[in-house]
Order: structure tokens, then C-alpha cells, then sequence
């Protein structure tokens, strides 16, 4: 348990292991004595994985984290660079079971808070720069080790006294394969791409959708797509995007275009003014309906958008 000011997390990490080889590992996340969650990876044979996710709770959201990837006795990736680990604490608590207390480093706010914090009239274009990149390069890893967050929203990204950006909340992560059947009901409401609100197939997409959300709401210092329903929340985006054409929409999904009204796009700066040419084309790029086409976190870096400063920099 580590406790602070007004936070309190309680880890409990249950490793069980059988002499056939076959590894079970229960990671169970209390919140002020409320389970948050809990995950639960088998494997065994010679490819056998274990995936150990670490999860760092607070009381105002879900902060987190530690993700380590091991095959076969060797280590594959492990990423530890958003929240620091600060102390490990292991306790015995029978022959088959060990438990595991860890401690991680304090990060001031999230970046809801951050933006409501910012004065009038809001971030400057440069911050915002920075803070997309920084939550682009995350994404960029993330998604080249085919881990795809699933819950990307402005609570779930942490802020630091120094302005640095940490992911959280890995709850709903998931290790991406094309084999793997993934719930429908992931992501936000206000974040969530219209595969995901279609309940059509998704994969590392659905976070950059919801990382142009974001974008947007860092110039528009509130949300761009509010909906109600599922419904009400395609419409929304509609009315920003357009309606697709036939040809775009996916076959696999009992929802029919035609329950929508035909609407052409409007422009993006309507709903972010501030935003400049390059920052629009990039956005509409995040925010594109066919998820084969939107752009990937890796290009997304390479985008002239994240030149501009740089350019003026060394210019002046």
C-alpha cells in the first residue's frame, strides 16, 4: 500500500507456477478497498509469455504504469518510462503465492487538468506542439510492439511539473493480434472512433482517432465530439467529418448509412480556430472514418506540423 495526501493504492501482484510449465498471472488493483482490476495471462510450451502490468491508482483517476513483455525466460521489451517506479516490496504469503507492493513516483495532474489550469486564451500553439509530440511518440512505441491502449482521453494522460507527458490507465490494453476477438465496447464515448461505435474491427487506429480528439480539445479547451449514445456520438462526428461515402462504410455492421443524413464536411477551424494549416491537416488525417487510412502515430511525427517551430527556431 502507498498512501499521499489524498491518494491511496493497494498492488497485489499473484504469481502461481505448475511444474508442467504452465504460468498464471493475477494482478489485482485496489482502490481505498475497491477493486479497480484485474488481469489474468496464462501460457506455457517453449513460446510461453508472461505479461506483467503494472498499475499505479490514484482517487481523482486510473494512472499507471509498468508493461513487461518475457518470452521463453527472455526478455522481449519492457516499458517503464512513464511513471517511475520507486520501490518494490515482496512478501511471502504462502508456498504458491507472493505479495507485491510497489510504489510509484507522484505525477502532479492529468491533462484535463492541465488545459482547465491554463489561463486564458488557453495553451500557446508551441505547448500544444510539444505535447503531441510527446503523446505521439508513446503511441509510436506502443503500437510498434502492437499494444493498443483502447482508452485514450485527456484523463488517462499524465502532466508533469516539467510539462513532460506520461500514458495511464492501461486497464483496457491489449496485446493486438490479427486472431484475437477484442470487446467493442472500449474507449471513452467522447473518444471512441466510429469503427469502435459501428462494433466493426478495430486495431491501432482507434488510438490515433482518439489522439486527434484530443488534439482538437487542447485549442478547444472542451471536448469536439459530445454525443449522448452511440448514435447521437456518429452523428456528431457527421457533423465535423461529413457522412462517408457507401464504399467506406464497413459491411460488417448491423448500423446502415442511411440512418444518417447526407452532410458534407465542415471546416475544422470552425471548432478550432487557433488551429494553423498544418495543425488542420494533421487532424483531419487523426480524424479520418476509414481506419486503413488514417494516419499512423510514426508518420504522424513526420508531419510538416511538427517542423514549423523548429524551422523558426533556427531561423531567428
Amino acid at each position: 500500500m502507498c498512501t499521499s495526501g489524498s491518494w491511496m493504492c493497494v498492488f497485489c501482484v499473484c504469481v502461481y507456477v505448475r511444474l508442467m510449465g504452465v504460468c498464471v498471472l493475477c494482478l489485482c488493483v485496489r482502490q481505498a478497498h475497491r477493486r479497480v482490476c484485474s488481469v489474468f495471462v496464462c501460457t506455457s510450451g517453449s513460446s510461453a509469455c508472461v505479461f506483467c502490468v503494472c498499475v499505479y491508482v490514484r482517487l481523482i483517476g486510473v494512472c499507471v504504469l509498468c508493461l513487461c513483455v518475457r518470452q521463453a525466460h527472455r526478455r522481449v521489451f519492457c516499458v517503464c518510462v512513464y511513471v517511475r517506479l520507486m520501490d518494490v516490496c515482496a512478501t511471502l504469503r504462502t508456498d504458491q503465492e507472493t505479495k507485491v507492493t510497489l510504489v510509484f513516483e507522484h505525477v502532479d495532474q492529468d491533462l484535463k487538468t492541465y488545459l482547465e489550469k491554463a489561463p486564458a486564451p488557453g495553451l500557446p500553439p508551441s505547448r500544444i506542439q510539444d505535447l503531441m509530440r510527446q503523446l505521439l511518440c508513446g503511441l509510436a512505441f506502443l503500437h510498434s510492439n502492437r499494444v493498443v491502449h483502447r482508452d485514450l482521453k485527456p484523463e488517462n494522460i499524465l502532466v508533469t511539473s516539467r510539462g513532460q507527458v506520461k500514458l495511464a490507465d492501461f486497464g483496457l490494453a491489449r496485446i493486438y493480434s490479427y486472431h484475437m476477438a477484442l470487446t467493442p465496447v472500449v474507449v471513452t464515448l467522447w473518444y471512441r472512433p466510429p469503427e469502435v461505435l459501428l462494433q466493426s474491427t478495430y486495431a491501432t487506429p482507434v488510438d490515433i482517432w482518439s489522439t486527434g480528439c484530443i488534439f482538437a480539445e487542447m485549442f478547444r479547451r472542451k471536448p469536439l465530439f459530445c454525443g449522448d449514445s452511440e448514435v447521437d456520438q456518429l452523428g456528431k462526428i457527421f457533423n465535423v467529418i461529413g457522412l462517408p461515402p457507401e464504399e467506406e462504410w464497413p459491411a460488417d455492421v448491423t448500423l446502415s448509412r442511411h440512418n444518417f443524413s447526407p452532410i458534407s464536411p465542415r471546416p475544422i477551424t470552425d471548432y478550432a480556430p487557433e488551429i494553423n494549416k498544418q495543425g488542420t491537416e494533421l487532424l483531419l488525417k487523426m480524424l479520418t472514418f476509414d481506419p486503413l487510412r488514417r494516419i499512423s502515430a510514426l508518420n504522424a511525427l513526420e508531419h510538416p506540423y511538427f517542423q514549423e517551430n523548429e524551422e523558426e527556431v533556427t531561423n531567428g
